[in-house]
């Protein structure tokens, strides 16, 4: 009995024993990982530390980093080396073609593969705009034609302009105006725009007059309210004036008796 109950006791023990190395070596380690934000139009210096994920780093350990920006398309933007859990930037990035990019982090165990599952995380990383586009007309050129007998404040034509940066904040938003008249109108003639949203709309008051100019060159600028710088481009607007028969004829020259000897209208 004595000998049975000895080799009883020393049979649990070892189990316990295993068992307690086993939980040891299956203590979760925990990787802490925020989203990313990198601002988009980076030019190096290459390649740039943007975040290292924290964890239990204690045992062997491979590290892997897949996705969107690293092995998809935007290809080679970001890198993980296997020995460390650092993110590396070394490429551009465009807000305009990828506002986020969703990765997959890995960390394989290797002392303890059989014992321990690998650890598999998502990585979101949201790409931050910066002004880097300035409001372009669509088209770039606005050609119209129109009579002297046109009423003043009649419509001539509106101008469009779209910005692809971030919509709703300063980098989209711009403000429409004329910048420039060729050639300059008389005083009796005035142009003006009105911005509604990203439409610009031109209306003349006055008198259109052909003999006076046929033709008015108008530049339109947009321009953006980004913080740190503004950009902007024009379109042009032209004006053809067409002549009207406003004019009666008139006689020149000289008449003997009732034959006129020229005339010109």
């Amino acid at each position: 009995m004595g000998t049975t109950t000895c080799l009883l006791m020393t049979l649990c023990l070892g189990i316990v024993s295993v068992s307690s190395e086993e939980l040891l070596h299956r203590q979760k380690r925990v990787w802490i990982i925020d989203d990313l934000k990198i601002e988009e139009g980076w030019q190096g210096p290459y390649p740039r530390l943007i975040y290292k994920i924290e964890g239990n780093n204690s045992v062997p350990t491979r590290f892997s980093l897949t996705g969107p920006g690293v092995d998809q398309e935007p290809k080679g933007k970001l890198f993980m080396t296997e020995r460390s859990p650092e993110i590396y930037l070394k490429g551009e990035l465009d807000y305009e073609s990828n506002e986020k990019l969703v990765l997959i982090f890995e960390a394989k165990y290797v002392s303890d593969e059989e014992l321990e599952p690998n650890t598999r995380l998502g990585v979101e990383v949201e790409i931050l705009d910066i002004n880097d586009n300035a409001p372009v007309f669509h088209p770039s050129t606005y050609t119209i034609n129109r009579g002297e007998n046109d009423s003043k404040g009649e419509f001539l034509t509106a101008v469009i302009a779209k910005d692809k940066d971030k919509i709703n904040t300063k980098n989209s938003t711009f403000d429409l105006k004329i910048v420039s008249i060729n050639p300059k109108p008389t005083e009796d003639l005035e142009f003006f725009l009105d911005q509604q949203d990203t439409i610009g709309r031109i209306t003349f008051k006055g008198c259109l007059d052909h003999q006076k100019s046929d033709k008015y060159t108008i530049l339109v600028e947009a321009k953006d309210r980004g913080e740190m710088v503004q950009l902007s481009s024009t379109c042009t607007v032209i004006i053809n004036i067409e002549d009207g028969n406003n004019h009666p004829p008139t006689f020149t020259g000289q008449t003997v008796g009732n034959r006129i000897i020229s005339s010109s209208l």
